[in-house]
């Protein structure tokens, strides 16, 4: 049976205080459409190989709907670099899995599971779960 990949959810993070107003709505629309993307393929359960490529090929074709801020402000809070960080990681789970998925690679796959993990990881570290330089 496939597992599913999932993506932690809970992303939505005050952005008080931080940046430039422009640059605090951008990351603030990044957090959104992960939390939603994330909620939607976690709802669609895949239960084949096929159906979590097309699942992940959606999520990734919403996340690249985004506009990722090209820099980073040297006034950025931890939390809105840790949410960018996250939003990357998970475009870049979500179209490795997408591309992997219809050629049978299992290593393609592998490989998904882990930038899915690092979005966790960097979600986990938004909300103050550990923090690392």
């Amino acid at each position: 049976m496939m597992r599913k990949i999932a993506l932690l959810i809970f992303v939505a993070v005050a952005f008080a205080g931080c940046g430039g107003s422009n640059f605090s709505d951008q990351v603030s629309a990044l957090s959104s459409s992960l939390e939603k993307t994330a909620r939607t393929y976690n709802a669609s359960a895949p239960t084949s190989l096929a159906a979590t490529g097309s699942a992940c090929g959606s999520a990734a074709g919403s996340l690249r709907k985004q506009s990722v801020p090209a820099k980073i402000p040297s006034n950025a809070t931890y939390r809105q670099r840790a949410v960018i960080h996250a939003f990357k990681a998970a475009l870049r789970g979500y179209s490795t899995c997408a591309r992997s998925a219809p050629r049978l690679s299992y290593a393609g796959m592998v490989q998904a599971t882990r930038e899915i993990g690092t979005a966790n990881s960097w979600i986990n570290r938004a909300h103050g779960g550990h923090r690392q330089s």
